[in-house]
């Protein structure tokens, strides 16, 4: 390959490359392949097309088989209580699940580090899988996942990490710091109003603060102390990226509502519009229909160019329209507007969720990548489980506590657990106190949607302050650059005007080839 250069008189010439120097081009694929987690050198080989369709299939069919079985607890939640004879307790049930999610979400993540990303996902399947009613159809895309994996040959050689560097005291106190803090407001949301200022509701909640602040000073003693030794499960490196840091805040704050309403609005339709379980699931689908559509919106407009900020502004924006114009539906003849807001919170909740995914993608090191990802979904799910607790404790307040009032005590010993069986009066008076506590839940659904604005606001305010400052120091570094780069100058004599006119010479010049004297 040929280098065209150009000389101080202006010509050009063209002369040859050493083949042993790599071009700009090249040098920066070489960079964009070069990981910073493997080591320099690991390049990362392309999969091939069919096959990587395939891998994505295996894990694709595992998300979904997490959502429906999410989507399944939410709607026979009603029935469980009915079966049991014991609403007040249904709450737990969920619970259970959202926070085994948050408990284990971070030091998972970490885990694939350890034992690698295959075996962490595969485990985490099986374990799913043993325990689902959708064994059979996780088997077979466990299997599909399995045979597709790469091979060695197809994959970088990672630098895997020893048990003795994962994080056991900042997971026990992640696990106890999130289990505590929402078993505080669940266990006082069934209770008696008198709650508040006892030892069991006080105590979980300060120990669960505690443990917050020992996950915060363990991550500054692991960066002071421990950085070689330890890979930590809450890294505080992470939180001194501003994008990241307040989309993950947001994180939180739009997982109140999501969970929220998610749990809650099935109950809503199986007892205020009388619908059957699997009817009232049915109802969820343009919620779960449009975060699909919302996320892949989100990852084509960020395809290209990075419009992150904007991305996550507009899904908290739609989700707060959402969420501010569900409380006002009141009956069963609001159910076709009920649809259509579930529908505009949907739509926000992808796009902000997969906006936050890029974020990770795009400001986090690789190294932390695994950790990111955790506390990023530790925080959506730990919002929702606060969000369900609430939704519990207004559950309590305005149906369960009230039974006696609403119902005489002849006709509440024989409901058995179902609302249903009221007729009259009797049933209209529940209806209006399950609207009552669904209206409550809602509104402060809505709130937190609207603080997730405020929080992403602040997040393009500072993005445009960061380019105005980037901007402001490119244009001082060209400034700095421009007498440097320019080339002295020298004042050429002026051309005798007899040589332009071709008559002579004039003194001290040269003209027609003559020699001076």
């Amino acid at each position: 390959m040929a280098i065209f250069s150009t000389r101080p008189d202006g010509t050009s010439s063209v002369e040859p490359r050493d083949a042993s120097q790599p071009t700009v081009t090249e040098r920066a694929i070489e960079a964009m392949e070069v990981d910073d987690f493997q080591g320099p050198g690991a390049y990362v080989n392309i999969l091939p097309v069919c096959r990587f369709w395939v891998l994505c299939f295996g894990v694709c069919a595992g998300l979904l088989l997490s959502i429906i079985d999410s989507s399944i607890l939410a709607t026979s939640l009603y029935t469980i209580g009915v079966e049991f004879q014991e609403h007040s307790l249904i709450n737990w049930v969920v619970l259970a699940y959202t926070l085994g999610y948050t408990g284990f979400a971070v030091s998972c993540s970490t885990l694939s580090d350890i034992i690698g990303q295959r075996n962490a996902f595969a485990g985490s399947y099986i374990l799913f899988v043993a325990f689902s009613i959708a064994g059979p159809i996780g088997v077979g895309s466990l299997l599909i996942f399995l045979l597709s994996w790469p091979s060695k040959e197809e994959m970088p050689r990672p630098q895997t990490r020893p048990w003795r560097q994962f994080d056991f005291v900042g997971t026990v106190l992640g696990i106890a710091a999130s289990v505590l803090v929402v078993f505080a407001f669940q266990n006082a949301g069934e209770s008696e109003p008198t709650i508040w200022g006892r030892a069991v509701f006080i105590a979980p909640v300060v120990t669960g603060l505690a443990c917050w602040v020992g996950v915060v000073a363990w991550g500054y003693a692991i960066e002071k102390w421990f950085a070689h030794r330890i890979v930590p499960v809450f890294p505080i490196q992470l939180f001194r990226i501003q994008r990241y840091a307040r989309s993950a805040l947001t994180t939180f704050l739009v997982g109140y509502p999501h969970l929220l309403l998610i749990f809650s609005f099935p109950i809503r339709m199986q007892i205020v519009s009388g619908k059957s379980p699997l009817i009232a699931g049915l109802m969820l689908l343009p919620m779960l229909g449009t975060v699909a559509i919302g996320s892949m919106v989100s990852g084509k407009i960020n395809s290209a160019k990075d419009h992150l900020s904007g991305t996550l502004r507009c899904g908290t924006w739609m989700m707060a329209l959402g969420f501010v114009l569900l409380p006002t539906i009141k009956g069963s003849e609001d159910d076709a507007k009920a649809l259509g807001f579930l529908a505009f919170a949907g739509f926000g909740f992808g796009l902000f969720t997969a906006a936050a995914t890029n974020v990770i993608s795009v400001d986090v090191p690789t190294r932390q990548k695994a950790s990111a990802h955790g506390i990023t979904a530790q925080a959506k799910i730990l919002g929702g489980s606060l969000g369900i607790s609430i939704s519990t404790l207004f559950l309590h307040t305005e149906v369960i506590n009230r039974l006696p009032e609403l119902v005489p005590p002849e006709e509440l010993a024989s409901v058995r657990g179902d609302v249903q069986n009221l007729r009259g009066a009797s049933l209209e008076a529940v209806k209006r106190a399950y609207v009552s506590a669904f209206h409550k839940g809602i509104t402060t659904a809505a709130v937190a949607a609207c603080l997730a604005v405020l929080s992403t606001a602040f997040i393009t305010c500072q993005m445009r302050r960061r380019e105005r400052r980037r901007d402001v120091e490119q244009q001082q570094q060209r400034e700095n650059a421009a007498p440097e780069e320019e080339e002295p100058r020298f004042a050429e004599p002026p051309i005798p005007l007899q040589t332009i006119a071709g008559g002579g010479v004039a003194e001290g010049g040269v003209a027609r080839g003559e020699p001076a004297k």
